[in-house]
């Protein structure tokens, strides 16, 4: 139980850490236990998106307020929607405080809606704080020519894209199908929201 997390979300704080450490980072030596050391940020997400951006914003400052000032580095691990970078916590990561990950909200809306059979409990992470909170909004391209909400409503198909099953944009494209009872298809098989851009841009969503 030394993991440490952080996650940026839409209906969440941004960019919270969670973690759960071992007594070295509270050693009575006179030398501070970070000192010398890296700590490395793992964003669940690949490089370019708003993820990754609050962590490379977050590494540029977060080592003042560690007693040692231990350099930040940023690692990129996409996967299952940001899970693939919680689950390294568990997996191989050191357990002694000197990694931590940032990855998507939606995910503790799938552990609490999994139960038993969620991979990771986020009830188990003690939360440090947030650096943003975010606020969700439904865009789409000039070419689309969905410029009103009539627009949508009149379209046969709309598709959306994700970063994976449970991943906050999946949940978010799924409330618009569920509640609207609009005929969204959603594309989860983007590792990050740098891609999802692009492809909005392409005319794939």
């Amino acid at each position: 139980m030394n993991r440490v997390v952080t996650w940026c979300g839409a209906v969440f704080p941004g960019l919270a850490a969670v973690f759960l450490l071992a007594s070295p980072a509270a050693s009575q030596s006179s030398t501070p236990f970070y000192s010398g050391k890296t700590v490395s940020v793992m964003v669940g997400s690949s490089a370019g998106g708003g993820y990754d951006q609050y962590a490379r914003t977050l590494a540029r400052h977060y080592a003042r307020a560690i007693p040692g000032t231990p350099a930040i580095v940023v690692k990129n691990m996409p996967g299952a929607g940001g899970l693939t970078a919680v689950l390294y916590l568990d997996a191989t990561a050191p357990k002694d405080g000197t990694v931590i990950t940032t990855f998507n909200a939606g995910l503790i809306n799938d552990s609490l809606a999994s139960g038993d059979k969620a991979k990771t409990k986020f009830s188990d992470y003690a939360w440090l704080g947030s650096i943003t909170r975010t606020f969700q909004v439904c865009y789409s391209w000039n070419s689309t020519n969905i410029r009103t909400w009539s627009d949508l409503l009149a379209r046969k198909e709309v598709v959306f894209g994700a970063t994976g099953l449970n991943s906050n944009s999946y949940n978010s494209a799924a409330l618009v199908r569920n509640i609207f009872g609009l005929n969204v298809k959603i594309i989860h098989a983007y590792p990050g929201n740098a891609e999802l851009f692009l492809a909005v841009e392409r005319g794939e969503l």
